[in-house]
Order: C-alpha cells, then structure tokens, then sequence
C-alpha cells in the first residue's frame, strides 16, 4: 500500500464507521420512543411485563 494514500483509505474508513453508528443511533432513539408509547399505553390497562427491564435499559443508554 502506498504510504501516500494511506491517511486517505483511513479517513474513508472513518467515515464508513461514522455513517454507520449514526444509522444505529437513529435505530436507538426511534425503538425507545416506541418502548416509551407502548408503556404510555399498558400503564393504566395492564402492567407491562417488560417495563422494569426497559426502564433499566433506558436508564443505561445513551441517546
């Protein structure tokens, strides 16, 4: 590999990388705002059975 045209290949990798984890980010924040209405909406007719372990999710994640 030509030393010249090194940095070039490694910013497009960046930049791969970067695009990437952007589209799992949007995929994170659009599954939680739809844990979010779901329990919204089990609240006050059934107690969701996964609520304790997505509140635990939501409280560890970073959005």
């Amino acid at each position: 590999m030509n030393s010249a045209r090194l940095p070039i290949r490694l910013w497009h990798l960046e930049k791969e990388f970067w695009l990437l984890m952007n589209q799992q980010v949007q995929w994170a924040r659009d599954w939680n705002q739809l844990v979010w209405k779901t329990m919204r909406k089990t609240a006050d007719v059934t107690v969701n059975c996964c609520s304790q372990l997505m509140l635990a999710l939501l409280k560890t994640s970073v959005v």
